[in-house]
């Protein structure tokens, strides 16, 4: 889900307003549209939430203090929010060879 947002992102340079705006989701995800809230919190932030019937944590994973963002394979029963940013992408120009 943060990925299908994050190509909607990367098209049109603004967040969705609602995750029905994003249309590349898998179809198991999509039918799973209501299980999560999504809000955006600022111009380039967002926050996914879900109530998770159990806690999963993954063997092997990268400690949370060196996580660039947020890792919802990890998390505890109960209500979990995640915060994601946005990076800005301005591609350089590319002066044309003459």
């Amino acid at each position: 889900l943060q990925n299908a947002v994050d190509q909607y992102y990367l098209r049109t340079n603004t967040l969705p307003a609602a995750l029905g705006q994003v249309s590349q989701l898998s179809p198991d995800v999509a039918r799973r549209l209501s299980n999560y809230q999504y809000q955006v919190t600022g111009p380039v932030s967002y926050e996914l939430c879900a109530t998770f019937m159990t806690k999963h944590q993954v063997n092997g994973s990268v400690p949370a203090s060196y996580a660039t963002m947020p890792n919802p394979d990890e998390h505890d029963k109960g209500r979990q929010c995640f915060e994601y940013t946005e990076l800005k992408f301005q591609p350089e120009p590319v002066p044309l060879s003459r």
